[in-house]
């Protein structure tokens, strides 16, 4: 069951044990209000935490909270999911849209409201909330004013990616809807006039953009049918370049690898392990049926991560992992984030990540880890359930793209039963019924 090093240790919220800080809630407290005043006056506003440590304020069309409670402090923005058009599709670019390189970790993730919504006999709004987890004993005013600019440009930047996920699914209905004009006569109309509420957004330089290439492509080729290029074009956006970790200093990678080095020593006594850092201050173990790596992050940071899913992500898995991130209480403030797997087509990696201070005495460490390793057992087991039978052997963004690009030998390969890819669209195993 639980990976077990020592004692078990009471937390709140995170992985590290913080009963034994010196700090008082109070006092945190009143450092964060005194932090905002300076802020709100360098911006000519008035910022301040109100009786239960809470503060909120706008910035342009969006509305940042911060809360504090004791040492920690949950900093996020709620998205209406209907304003944003929140649909299946806009899960993946929550999820996959997630980078696990920065410091703090920011996070995505869904607030379903079903109590409340239940209560009212209607469904689930699953507003987006974009969030990240401040350990306040950790920060000074520097720090902070550093991660609230990092957090509002992080806000503004998902409410334009899930602005443009609505403009693909606008195009894409555009062009289904092209397509039937074309093989039943009737006269198509400009992309440009409104279907649904994806249209409803304001419009950005990536969707005129597509918008010119969609009206260039229609007047000058036939080949309207394949949504490949457009959304090719939209992809590159949606989906986060790769970002280069800065390369650590031979001296700070040397003091990160003794550090890390000296919590193993003592760790590899109470569980028999030979645990080590290689020379890029990575190591690499497993428990159970997990793969569990640590790496600098930073100078004085380490990432802990594990792929908790594999294969083919549905949306019923993109939607529980992010309700499970969402404030961090249920990752116990890590981040769930999805990453494709570009050698396995149409297969995507569910991962679970946490950073903290290489520094720690080595009794915070063994908790941190503890707790990580048992975290990351239940969001494996929690994904698994929500594993439906579809998943596991359907992929519709792949047989859609195949369908499009290779047509006619995929029609050949049907007529002449092809057993794979009439298993992969029924789901069934035996194909002679189908093809009856």
């Amino acid at each position: 069951g639980t990976f077990d090093m020592g004692p078990d240790v009471d937390y709140h919220q995170g992985f590290q044990n913080t009963t034994t800080l010196e700090h008082v809630s109070g006092t945190y407290k009143s450092g964060v209000d005194r932090w905002l005043n300076e802020i709100g006056k360098s911006v000519g506003k008035s910022l301040s935490l109100d009786s239960n440590g809470i503060c909120a304020f706008s910035y342009g069309d969006y509305t940042i909270v911060l809360e504090v409670r004791n040492d920690f402090a949950f900093l996020y923005s709620v998205l209406d999911a209907k304003r944003f058009a929140v649909d299946h599709d806009s899960w993946e670019v929550l999820l996959s849209g997630i980078k696990v390189d920065s410091d703090p970790l920011f996070y995505c993730s869904l607030d379903t409201n079903t109590s409340s919504s239940a209560a009212k006999g209607m469904q689930p709004k699953n507003d987006v909330v974009v969030g990240v987890n401040l350990r306040l004993y950790e920060m000074n005013r520097y720090s902070f004013r550093h991660c609230l600019e990092m957090f509002i440009d992080h806000v503004l930047n998902v409410g334009e990616r899930l602005d443009t996920c609505s403009k693909m699914r606008y195009i894409r209905k555009k062009l289904k809807h092209h397509q039937l004009s074309k093989s039943t006569g009737r006269t198509t109309t400009s992309l440009a006039a409104p279907i649904g509420s994806e249209a409803t957004s304001s419009t950005n330089p990536v969707y005129e953009k597509l918008l010119s290439e969609f009206e260039h492509r229609k007047k000058n080729s036939e080949e309207v049918e394949q949504l490949d290029s457009i959304v090719g074009n939209i992809a590159l956006f949606l989906v986060d370049e790769p970002t280069s970790k800065n390369p650590m200093s031979k001296e700070d990678l040397s003091n990160y690898r003794t550090l890390l080095d000296n919590h193993f020593i003592k760790l590899n006594t109470l569980t028999q392990k030979l645990l080590k850092t290689n020379e890029m201050g990575t190591v690499v173990f497993c428990y159970e049926d997990l793969t569990f790596m640590i790496e600098p992050v930073g100078p004085k940071l380490f990432g802990m991560s594990a792929t908790v899913y594999n294969g083919c992500v549905g949306p019923e898995i993109r939607k529980n992992a992010l309700m499970m991130n969402y404030l961090g209480h249920y990752t116990r403030g890590g981040v769930i984030k999805e990453k494709r797997d570009e050698a396995r087509r149409g297969a995507s990696d569910i991962i679970f990540t946490h950073h903290d201070r290489v520094d720690l005495n080595f009794r915070e460490f063994r908790n941190i880890l503890e707790n990580f390793i048992d975290t990351a057992i239940n969001i494996k087991k929690e994904l698994s359930t929500y594993d439906d039978r579809l998943n596991k052997d359907f992929d519709s963004r792949q047989i859609e793209t195949d369908l499009l690009t290779n047509g006619k030998r995929i029609l050949g390969e049907l007529s002449e039963g092809n057993e794979t890819f009439l298993k992969r669209i029924f789901n069934v195993k035996d194909t002679k019924k189908i093809l009856s």
